[in-house]
């Protein structure tokens, strides 16, 4: 069984792209490197050359090339799936067809893996190129990076992970996961949460990933070259990336009786959040206000209204709603200014005993 499995989803019009990406691949497969790595594409029903590329890099590559195809495009959610029901690795190493590895990148990630194989997943590092602009790379700003982000960390607390690498777990190509743990989260999950997710059905399951194993490996050196300008969801992103994050991760408690009324009434199905939990809540909704700020800048008012709205359904579903509200205030306000300082759990538990 190999230890790395390089899983890419692929799709209609990436021909010559995955065709690049393989060649960057095979470039890599050096002796000491080949036995312990499989690369595994699932092609999402392509009109293309994919398939051609396929057969003429088969007979290439000196590891195992694992492939499936659908007949037609059923979307990025089975696409990913499937790509990983192929795998056999210990690890599974998520690369878009459009984006590059860095020279080298196959054996750090290995060493990587040689180093820390208990852990629930890796991130890594990466810059950023235009299709319209090569000669240009741009790398992350700050404010989007761990903290020292120049150092290796291994985060132990579904806090630091979060905290630290949950906003980047949306690049699918930087993303390093253990096959079985994903695998089990998968099963896990059902069809409705993951049509949720939309595009983005990988926050879901790594983030599950981490609740069950809150053990992360961030990885300094930026070993993805993560090309932007030639998705067909481009334009979706900005607006699907930030309702998602909103949606999918607030409340999750036992409704109280008045959520229970308010639900029958509106016909909505929100949950409550408990109050001893409710610092989730608070992480989520800075995290969602900074990246609404980020993406779409709304003005004031929209800001205004956006938190309202939280404060509304605190007043509506949740356990002593009154002493939510200025929590909400304060920690929207921390997600418009970029401010991600914030209670730790031990220190919300001392505080609300």
């Amino acid at each position: 069984m190999p230890t790395l499995s390089i899983c890419i989803p692929t799709h209609d019009g990436r021909a010559d792209v995955l065709d690049r990406l393989l060649g960057t691949i095979e470039e890599q497969l050096v002796t000491d490197v080949r036995a312990r790595v499989e690369v595994c594409v699932s092609d999402n029903g392509s009109r293309d050359d994919t398939t051609a590329v396929l057969d003429r890099r088969r007979s290439t590559l000196p590891v195992a090339l694992v492939t499936h195809r659908f007949e037609r495009n059923d979307g990025f959610t089975p696409n990913l799936l499937k790509v990983m029901e192929i795998a056999s690795g210990d690890f599974c190493w998520l690369l878009g067809s459009d984006d590059l590895i860095a020279p080298g990148a196959i054996a750090e990630v290995l060493a990587v893996v040689d180093a820390y194989p208990a852990v629930a997943g890796i991130t890594l590092n990466r810059y950023r190129v235009n299709v319209f602009d090569p000669e240009t790379k741009l790398h992350d700003p700050p404010e989007e990076l761990p903290e020292r982000a120049d150092q290796l960390h291994v985060y132990d607390t579904v806090h630091d992970v979060f905290s630290n690498v949950g906003l980047l777990h949306d690049y699918i190509s930087t993303q390093v996961v253990a096959r079985e743990l994903f695998d089990e989260v998968m099963r896990a999950t059902s069809a409705a949460q993951l049509a949720e997710a939309k595009h983005f059905p990988h926050l879901l399951l790594l983030g599950r990933m981490v609740q069950r194993r809150p053990s992360w490996v961030w990885y300094p050196v930026s070993l993805v070259q993560h090309t932007t300008g030639t998705s067909a969801l481009d334009e979706d992103l900005d607006h699907d990336f930030t309702s998602y994050h909103h949606k999918i991760v607030i409340g999750g408690g036992e409704p109280t009786r008045r959520a229970r009324v308010v639900n029958r009434l509106l016909k909505q199905q929100y949950s409550s959040s408990p109050w001893r939990g409710f610092w989730k809540d608070l992480y989520r909704l800075r995290n969602f206000m900074w990246l609404k700020h980020k993406h779409q800048s709304p003005g004031r008012l929209a800001f205004a209204g956006l938190t309202a709205t939280y404060c509304l359904k605190a007043l509506l579903y949740d356990p002593q709603p009154l002493q939510r509200v200025p929590w909400l205030v304060r920690y929207a306000l921390k997600g418009r200014r970029g401010d991600f300082r914030a209670l730790t759990p031990e220190a919300w538990a001392r505080r609300t005993g």
